[in-house]
């Protein structure tokens, strides 16, 4: 019993981050300059790990060969724990993004319902393979 509620306050944070996050991207898109736009994304969009983060580190820290492959290994560990962390979580994440459309659908007018939808299908965000919205 006690990991069911582990389990649900975990989600229930990452749900929370998660729409901390929507809301303050739907609100960058709405009033923040494009130059201060391109700054925020970069921001948000890196992904720590990642090849250019690896060179970065590298390059400006001057590690040997030895402590570019050790750190290599440390950031693919920390990628793989990240990726089964979201594995588990992704389907719940999905089904409060898809209730939360949902309610705000129940708000809107037709006209509303038809722009909003417009709007989702022609987000600036990349489209995922399998993604369920």
């Amino acid at each position: 019993m006690r990991l069911n509620a582990t389990v649900t306050a975990t989600f229930v944070l990452i749900a929370a981050f998660a729409g901390g996050l929507l809301t303050g991207v739907l609100i960058e898109r709405r009033l923040v300059t494009p130059t201060e736009a391109e700054a925020s994304v970069a921001t948000v969009s890196h992904r720590p790990g990642s090849p250019g983060d690896r060179e970065r580190i590298a390059r400006e820290l001057g590690l040997t060969a030895e402590q570019e492959a050790e750190i290599d290994v440390i950031l693919d560990e920390q990628q793989q724990r990240i990726h089964e962390i979201m594995k588990e979580t992704r389907p719940l994440t999905r089904a409060v993004v898809h209730e939360t459309r949902i309610r705000i659908e129940e708000v809107l007018t037709p006209e509303q319902r038809a722009r909003f939808e417009e709007m989702r299908h022609t987000s600036s965000r990349p489209e995922k393979p399998g993604r369920d919205e």
